[in-house]
C-alpha cells in the first residue's frame, strides 16, 4: 500500500527551465525567496489562471478569476462534474493531485497538478499546464513556483517542505507569442521536484501514473482545484465523460464535458481510471475554455513529443543528484 501524501511540498527555482529540445540559456537569476513565500493568505488570495476562446477567435484570452467562489459539497452537474467525496480522500488519486502556485508578471496565480512517474527516487515529476510555467506575451519562466498536493479541506495534515524544481515546456509552446490555437496542442509541462532525502513524503515511483494516449471512444477522468464559482478552490472536484476533438484546433485537441472553472488548469485526464489504488495513465490536461460553452473543457492530444519532454524533465543528472546554483549552467536540451 503506498504511502499517503500527507506533506505540502513547495519548490523554488534554482534555476529556470529548459526550453526543449532547444539549449536556452537562463534568463534570471536563481529565484532563492520562494521557500516560506507561500503564505496561507497568498495562497488564498492567488488568482486563477484561465484561458478562454471567443468563438472563431484564433488566440485565447487571459480570463484572470480573482474571487473565489461557492461553498464545498457541491452536486454532480449535467456536465459530469462533481466534488471529490470526502470520504475517499485519502484514495491514491487525492494523494498525487494537487494545487499550482506560482508569480507570473508580478501577480500570483494558481492552477492544478499531478504527480507522474518518473521512474526515480531522487525526483519527483509534477505534469501541469504550459501556462502554468510560461508566459507567451512576455516570454518568461514563472518564479516561486510550488505544489501542494491533496489540497482539500478535508485534508488536516498538510505540512510544507523546500525543494528546488526545473520547469520544462515544449518549445512549441514557449515559441508562440501568444496562447494560441497552435500553442494549446502543446500546453503541457513537467516540473521537477528534488526529493534525495525526502522521498517518503510521496508515493513509491512503481504506482504513480505514467504518460499515456486516447483513442476518439475512451472514456477519461479529469480532476483538478477549480476556484472560480460555484467551485471553491478548497475541493478535488472530478469530470467523467466520452472523449471529442475540437474542431477549431483541426482536431489536434481533445475535449470532455466538463464544468469546471479558473483554477484547475493543468489537472491531469486519466484513462483507466478504477477509483481506487490506480488512475490508469495520464493522457492530457485541463487546457482551455470557450467563452460560449461552460460545460466543456479542453486539453492538448500527447504524443512521442510530450515522451521526448517528460524524458527531458527526468535524466537532467545534475538536478537529479545535487541541485544548486552550479547546475544553471549545466542543462541538457
Amino acid at each position: 500500500m503506498r504511502n499517503r501524501v500527507l506533506t505540502s511540498i513547495l519548490v523554488s527555482f534554482l534555476a529556470f527551465g529548459v526550453l526543449s529540445p532547444t539549449f536556452a540559456n537562463p534568463k534570471g537569476v536563481p529565484n532563492s525567496n520562494a521557500a516560506g513565500y507561500w503564505t496561507q493568505e497568498k495562497r488564498d488570495n492567488a488568482i486563477a489562471r484561465e484561458f478562454q476562446f471567443e468563438p472563431g477567435a484564433k488566440v485565447g484570452k487571459l480570463v484572470p478569476q480573482a474571487k473565489r467562489g461557492g461553498t464545498s459539497g457541491g452536486t454532480t452537474t449535467s456536465s459530469g462534474t462533481s466534488y471529490w467525496p470526502s470520504n475517499q480522500q485519502d484514495q491514491f488519486v487525492a494523494n498525487i493531485t494537487g494545487k499550482v502556485f506560482f508569480t507570473m508578471n508580478g501577480s500570483n496565480y494558481v492552477c492544478s497538478g499531478s504527480l507522474i512517474n518518473d521512474g526515480k527516487t531522487s525526483i519527483a515529476v509534477v505534469i501541469t499546464a504550459g501556462h502554468c510555467v510560461w508566459d507567451n506575451t512576455t516570454s518568461t519562466w514563472a518564479t516561486n513556483w510550488a505544489f501542494f498536493p491533496n489540497y482539500d479541506s478535508n485534508n488536516k495534515l498538510r505540512a510544507e517542505a523546500t525543494y528546488a524544481a526545473r520547469l520544462y515546456a515544449r518549445t512549441e509552446f514557449t515559441s508562440e507569442k501568444s496562447f494560441s490555437m497552435t500553442a494549446v496542442q502543446y500546453d503541457y509541462a513537467f516540473a521537477v521536484i528534488n526529493t534525495t532525502t525526502t522521498k517518503d513524503f510521496l508515493n513509491p515511483i512503481s504506482t504513480l501514473p505514467s504518460r499515456g494516449s486516447f483513442t476518439l471512444s475512451a472514456v477519461a477522468n479529469a480532476f483538478g482545484y477549480p476556484q472560480a464559482s460555484p467551485f471553491n478552490g478548497n475541493e478535488l472536484v472530478v469530470s467523467k465523460g466520452t472523449l471529442s476533438s475540437d474542431p477549431n484546433s483541426g482536431g489536434k485537441t481533445w475535449k470532455l464535458a466538463s464544468s469546471m472553472t479558473g483554477g484547475a488548469s493543468g489537472g491531469p485526464w486519466y484513462s483507466g481510471y478504477s477509483n481506487g489504488d490506480s488512475v490508469g495513465t495520464v493522457g492530457s490536461v485541463n487546457s482551455y475554455k470557450y467563452s460560449n460553452d461552460k460545460n466543456s473543457m479542453y486539453g492538448p492530444m500527447f504524443s512521442g513529443l510530450t515522451d521526448q519532454l517528460l524524458s527531458d524533465a527526468i535524466n537532467n543528472d545534475c538536478l537529479a543528484v545535487n541541485a544548486s546554483t552550479n547546475c544553471a549552467n549545466n542543462r541538457v536540451p
